[in-house]
C-alpha cells in the first residue's frame, strides 16, 4: 500500500466511526490516530509558515479578481477554487507573476518540497495498522464502507 492511500482509509475510518460496538470503535479511534500522526508526519515539509504566507497572499490576489456575490463574497466553484473571469485573468496573472518574481526563492523551495511531498506518497507505506478483526464489525456496516476500511481489517 502507497502513502497516498492513507487519506482514503482515514475518510473510511471518519464514515465507520458512528457505527455501533465497542471493540470496532477502539480499533477505528487507535487506527485513526495512527493515520493521523503518519499523514501529519508525511506533510511536515509543505505545511511550513513560509508555505502559508504565500498561500495567502496567493488567496488574496485570486479573491481581488474572481467572480463575487451580491455582498462581496467570492463564489467558489464546484471544486472550491477562485473563478476568475475572462476580463481579469490578465491582470490576475500579472499580479501573480510579480508575487512569484518577488519571492522566487520561497517559490522554488515550494517547488520543489511539493515535489518531495509526491515522491513520498508514492512511497510503500510502512504504518503498522491495528488490524481489525471480520469478529468486530458491526452487523450494520456496509460493503461500501467495508471497501474504505479493506487494508485494515484481518
Amino acid at each position: 500500500m502507497k502513502n497516498k492511500e492513507l487519506f482514503q482509509i482515514r475518510l473510511g475510518l471518519n464514515e465507520v466511526a458512528m457505527l455501533k460496538g465497542a471493540k470496532f470503535a477502539y480499533a477505528v479511534v487507535k487506527n485513526d490516530r495512527l493515520i493521523a500522526a503518519e499523514i501529519e508526519a508525511l506533510q511536515k515539509g509543505i505545511n511550513t509558515e513560509e508555505e502559508k504566507e504565500l498561500a495567502a497572499k496567493e488567496r488574496e490576489i485570486y479573491k481581488k479578481f474572481c467572480n463575487k456575490n451580491e455582498s462581496g463574497e467570492p463564489i467558489p466553484t464546484a471544486a472550491g477554487n477562485f473563478d476568475i473571469p475572462k476580463e481579469h485573468k490578465i491582470e490576475c496573472e500579472k499580479e501573480m507573476n510579480a508575487l512569484k518574481e518577488e519571492n522566487k526563492e520561497a517559490f522554488e523551495a515550494r517547488e520543489k518540497a511539493f515535489k518531495e511531498y509526491n515522491e513520498l506518497l508514492d512511497e510503500e507505506c510502512s504504518l503498522e495498522f491495528f488490524k481489525i478483526p471480520e469478529s468486530y464489525l458491526p452487523e450494520n456496516i456496509t460493503g461500501a464502507q467495508i471497501a474504505q476500511i479493506f487494508e485494515i481489517i484481518e
